[in-house]
């Protein structure tokens, strides 16, 4: 009859997929709920309910689909270690060293004056920066918090007290 009924007052930032339930009690999404987080499977009950996260880790979930009789769920599911290492300008690549590696991407990522690392990373759940010393692989330090930091623009300063990153903590 042409007309729209909203089923959630929940925003996703992306949605993958979505799939009736085969009891037609509600729909599963491939979906996520911030820029920095990854892609997780819901539950939206229908006629009316609050969406339930179903899934909750450092994998993507898309591209559902649920047999007919609503019994099996199919998806996709990707994860994605990264890592980031350093080694000198025209050597070879098994000279290189691995200074970090986890879950997610790590950048961008910029040089500081004193010969650390910036990078972002979402290992606290939100994207935000980190800094590590390559020279002796110490320990990554958290440098912004709830920060939403994007995969877009990041530079130091040249006198090394500034950085300047792009951000999407205000859902823009």
């Amino acid at each position: 009859d042409r007309s729209e009924k909203l089923l959630s007052e929940r925003r996703w930032y992306d949605v993958g997929g979505i799939e009736w339930l085969g009891d037609g009690g509600g729909l599963l999404i491939a979906a996520k709920d911030k820029p920095s987080a990854p892609s997780q499977i819901w539950h939206l009950p229908y006629p009316v309910g609050e969406a339930r996260q179903i899934t909750g880790d450092f994998n993507n979930y898309g591209f559902l689909s649920i047999t007919a009789d609503g019994r099996i769920l199919v998806t996709v599911q990707t994860n994605t270690i990264n890592s980031i290492s350093v080694g000198e300008i025209g050597g070879r690549a098994e000279n290189f060293r691995e200074i970090l590696s986890e879950a997610g991407e790590l950048h961008p990522l910029v040089w500081t004056r004193e010969g650390k690392l910036v990078y972002r990373s979402s290992r606290d759940g939100t994207s935000n920066l980190w800094t590590i010393a390559p020279a002796d692989g110490g320990n990554p330090r958290q440098l912004t918090t709830g920060a939403e930091v994007d995969h877009r623009g990041l530079c130091a300063s040249p006198d090394g007290k500034s950085i300047v990153f792009v951000s999407r903590r205000s859902g823009k």
